[in-house]
């Protein structure tokens, strides 16, 4: 998924990963990998309707700890 660095200014040198994740192709991609709305529902702890308004882009982007969630069970996935 794209992502890109921001470097933050005020003299600190620190830099930022900011991470875009494309919701839908997510969710795409693990029913790619063989898992249902309700499997991927019931694993993050949300509603089928819920996956389906990220899938859909009903819903633009999901509360952080079910984007987590979602992007921790990604990774899982084989």
């Amino acid at each position: 998924f794209p992502s890109h660095d921001i470097a933050k200014g005020r003299g600190m040198g620190a830099s930022v990963r900011v991470t875009t994740v494309d919701w839908p192709r997510l969710i795409l991609d693990l029913r790619g990998k063989g898992l249902g709305r309700q499997a991927i529902a019931r694993k993050v702890g949300v509603s089928p309707n819920t996956i389906s308004s990220y899938q859909t882009g009903q819903t633009r982007e999901p509360p952080y700890s079910v984007g987590v969630a979602l992007l921790s069970l990604h990774q899982r996935m084989p």
